[in-house]
């Protein structure tokens, strides 16, 4: 399995520019404890000040405190995310990536790679990509 951090400048550059369709999804309250969450990509810890959201295909994921400002709420414990350009790499092998909370995720030959910065990435299945994100023009 091959680690992606140490790539993170150059799949940064190379990468293609995306942002999440403005999807309305469910997002939790404010975590008052460290929680454990099962994801589609690995076990993670959600810290405490994150929230846990479901996504599309119910599948489940921590959103922390800081990035949470980057959605608004569209009805009552439902949230969208602003329009945040960011850049996608296809997998083309399984691959890890260790994200700023704290949690590994791994992927599998066609799901993306997803950088807000080169130090800042994480991992989305590929179908879960195809419904949710979209490619700018």
């Amino acid at each position: 399995m091959t680690k992606l951090n140490n790539q993170g400048i150059k799949m940064f550059a190379e990468g293609v520019e995306v942002y999440k369709k403005p999807i309305a999804i469910a997002i939790g309250p404010v975590l008052t404890v460290e929680t454990t969450v099962e994801t589609l990509e690995g076990t993670v810890q959600a810290p405490v000040g994150s929230r846990i959201a479901t996504g599309v295909k119910g599948e489940k994921y921590p959103i922390p405190a800081e990035t949470f400002a980057q959605y608004e709420e569209v009805s009552p414990g439902m949230y969208a995310k602003k329009k945040v350009v960011v850049r996608s790499i296809q997998l083309q092998e399984t691959s890890s990536v260790d994200t700023p909370w704290g949690a590994t995720l791994q992927g599998k030959p066609g799901d993306y790679v997803i950088l807000e910065s080169a130090d800042n990435m994480w991992i989305v299945e590929q179908d879960i990509f195809k419904d949710t994100y979209a490619f700018c023009k």
